[in-house]
């Protein structure tokens, strides 16, 4: 997934894009340097699918299915009460309710 940019300095420096997006964006198309992962040994074919879809075009595919958790499915999205907090220190963010207990407040499962 791309990292967030907030600001517009950021944003124009490419910074809202990850490191691999952009090394893959400096080869053309038809360039033999430009390799795009099409097999998964290692993830759940359910999070394998669902990355595919999103971000692969499709064609990213689930070569094992390692054994599913025993409670939680495979892809499971929390998400928890609270209030972002930036660090005095830090130009980055942080939500304690997302690390306590008791904070669950839903969990979708796809």
């Amino acid at each position: 997934m791309s990292p967030e940019a907030f600001s517009d300095f950021a944003r124009q420096q490419q910074f809202h894009k990850s490191l691999l997006e952009r090394l893959y964006d400096m080869y053309p198309d038809n360039s033999p340097s430009k390799v795009m992962l099409c097999e998964n040994y290692r993830a759940n074919r359910a999070i394998i699918e669902f990355t595919s879809e999103l971000f692969y075009d499709n064609k990213l595919k689930a070569s094992k299915d390692p054994i599913a958790h025993s409670v939680y499915y495979p892809l499971t999205f929390f998400t928890a009460r609270g209030e972002e907090v930036q660090h005095e220190n830090s130009s980055g963010y942080y939500n304690t309710s997302e690390v306590s207990d008791g904070s669950l407040l839903f969990w979708v499962k796809i």
